[in-house]
């Protein structure tokens, strides 16, 4: 994977939770700065065990390459095999199911970025698209519209950043 996320919402109780995929692609490990090294020295080097994992097979994630904290704490990690969004909860941890799958009309997804309103981005690299979804961390996702096409400029896309005020 080359996933990494920062929850930088601080009323969520993993702000400033640090999430990296593994590179053997079927979990993912979180640090918690806060409790884990409050008082950190410059240069200093940790050996530090993750504060939690999601990973096993009821989390679905198989083949994650990119991973997206939203505002309000929920880790949206992209899976490329078999192409799927999945979206955990604040709590999540463990061999958990996820809160929220969306899968309509990815195409080798790359990058997902969510803004304010729960709207979810996300890049296709596998046919040169953004397809965009409503209710991000809410239940059932619904393809809202893509943007494709020569006009677009579109190649490849990878990450993608939705500014909101945080």
């Amino acid at each position: 994977g080359l996933g990494l996320a920062v929850d930088s919402d601080s009323s969520s109780p993993n702000f400033g939770g640090i999430y990296v995929d593994s590179v053997s692609g079927k979990d993912v490990l979180m640090w918690l700065p806060s409790s884990q090294f409050p008082n950190p020295t410059a240069n200093q080097k940790l050996n530090i065990a993750p504060y939690k994992t999601i990973g096993g097979t009821a989390t679905g994630i198989t083949d994650p390459i990119s991973l997206y904290v939203d505002q309000n704490g929920y880790l949206f990690v992209v899976n490329r095999s078999p192409d799927k969004i999945l979206v955990f909860s604040p709590t999540a941890s463990g061999n958990v199911a996820p809160s929220n799958t969306i899968s309509t009309s990815l195409s080798s997804p790359y990058g997902a970025s969510v803004y304010s309103d729960q709207t979810v981005y996300v890049t296709n690299d596998g046919n040169n698209s953004i397809t965009v979804y409503n209710n991000g961390d809410h239940g059932t996702s619904t393809l809202q519209r893509t943007i494709s096409g020569s006009n677009t400029g579109l190649n490849n896309p990878a990450n993608i950043d939705v500014r909101i005020g945080r």
